[in-house]
C-alpha cells in the first residue's frame, strides 16, 4: 500500500466519521450548531474575592467600606501646598488674534449636541 492510497483512505474515514456525527446531533438534538466551540460552555476565569486588611469582602456593607476607605483614604486631612512654589511659573502665551466671523463659521460647524474633539467623526472639526 502506497503512501497516497493510505492518505484517501484515512480521509475517508474521517468524512464518513464526522459525516455520521453531524447526522446524529443534527437529527437527535436539532441542534448542528452544537458542533460549533463558540456555543459550548465557557470557562470562568479564575479570580479571588476583594480582601482588605486580609479579610475578604463578600457582602455590599463590607464592599463599600473597602471602597470608601480606598479611595476618601485622604479625606480630612490637611494639604501642603508649598510643594507647588518648587514648580516653574509658567508664562503666558497670547493667542492669534481672529474674527467674529471665524468663531462663528468654526461653531457652526459643530454639533449643538457635543463638542468638538477626537469624538468627532468629521475630521475637519478637530483642526480649528
Amino acid at each position: 500500500m502506497d503512501y497516497t492510497s493510505f492518505q484517501r483512505a484515512t480521509q475517508a474515514a474521517k468524512r464518513k466519521f464526522f459525516d455520521e456525527k453531524i447526522g446524529e446531533i443534527a437529527s437527535e438534538c436539532q441542534h448542528p450548531w452544537d458542533l460549533m466551540a463558540w456555543v459550548k460552555q465557557r470557562n470562568l476565569p479564575v479570580c479571588e474575592a476583594i480582601a482588605y486588611d486580609g479579610e475578604p469582602c463578600h457582602d455590599m456593607d463590607s464592599l463599600w467600606e473597602v471602597l470608601h476607605g480606598t479611595y476618601n483614604a485622604a479625606s480630612g486631612r490637611q494639604c501642603d501646598l508649598a510643594i507647588l512654589d518648587q514648580l516653574d511659573p509658567s508664562s503666558e502665551q497670547d493667542w492669534l488674534p481672529f474674527s467674529r466671523k471665524e468663531m462663528m463659521d468654526a461653531l457652526l460647524a459643530c454639533s449643538s449636541r457635543s463638542a468638538p474633539g477626537p469624538t468627532s467623526r468629521e475630521p475637519s472639526r478637530s483642526k480649528i
